[in-house]
């Protein structure tokens, strides 16, 4: 991984029946890198519907 990573993870609830779970990544290296030697996450409770993006953003800052 690079010397430089930014990685955000957290969760929230938006109702009890829905989680948004987020991840941000520095770059995909990074990313590719930690799924090399991740576990993959226990299922506590069955998931009646996933729906996963990935976002690709080149530039962010302040909005003034």
């Amino acid at each position: 991984m690079s010397s430089h990573k930014v990685i955000i993870a957290g969760w929230f609830i938006v109702d009890p029946a829905r989680i948004n779970n987020f991840e941000f990544w520095q770059s995909e290296e990074d990313l590719q890198a930690f799924r090399a030697v991740a576990n993959p996450p226990k299922e506590i409770t069955p998931m009646l519907r996933v729906e996963m993006q990935k976002h690709e953003i080149n530039k962010s800052g302040l909005p003034f």
